[in-house]
């Protein structure tokens, strides 16, 4: 909403991100009939815990996947047209006892069938540069490519790199 009606494509990064790649590819990316591309949430998967298999419990059974909101190119043109904003801020004001992670979920719960699945490089996050989570076998190779060619490192989850007993390796590119 803050940007004007000529922009048609935006890419979102959270402040707990650092660009290690050019992102021209990215956001040249096509989008096909999908609203954003983002990559798969990996801090937390199934099961999520009460809160998210009572949020997500019907879609789950539909081959439902939850993304990680702190990097997303978005197609602002259709984002406009169908009025996303409005039906994310419109689900946080009817379901706030659902949401843990705020407009994440809630952005999960209104686009979770109009995402495109993106590489994990374009949203390293912490669990898969630390190894601190285990891939799903399809995964694994990518998750190996993400570590070695981070083009956009997330330090997701509560370890960051401003605080002094840090341990992630990106912490001294990000201070830098």
């Amino acid at each position: 909403d803050l940007l004007p009606a000529s922009v048609d494509r935006a890419l979102y990064l959270d402040t707990d991100i650092i660009v290690n790649a050019p992102v021209y590819d990215l956001y040249e990316l096509d989008f096909g009939s999908k609203l954003i591309a983002a990559c798969k949430e990996f801090t937390c998967h199934p099961p999520f815990g009460n809160y998210r298999d009572v949020l997500f419990a019907p879609l789950f059974e539909h081959g439902f996947s939850y993304f990680n909101s702190g990097m997303m190119l978005m197609d602002l043109k259709k984002w406009r047209q169908q009025a996303i904003t409005e039906k994310t801020l419109d689900f946080i004001n009817h379901h706030p006892e659902k949401l843990r992670f705020h407009d994440q979920d809630a952005l999960n719960a209104v686009l979770h069938d109009q995402w495109l699945h993106l590489h994990p490089k374009w949203n390293a996050q912490t669990n898969i540069i630390m190894d601190k989570t285990t891939p799903p076998q399809h995964l694994q190779q990518q998750f190996i490519e993400a570590k070695k060619a981070s083009a956009i490192v997330h330090f997701c989850g509560h370890e960051k790199p401003w605080h002094a007993v840090s341990t992630h390796p990106f912490t001294p590119q990000y201070r830098y």
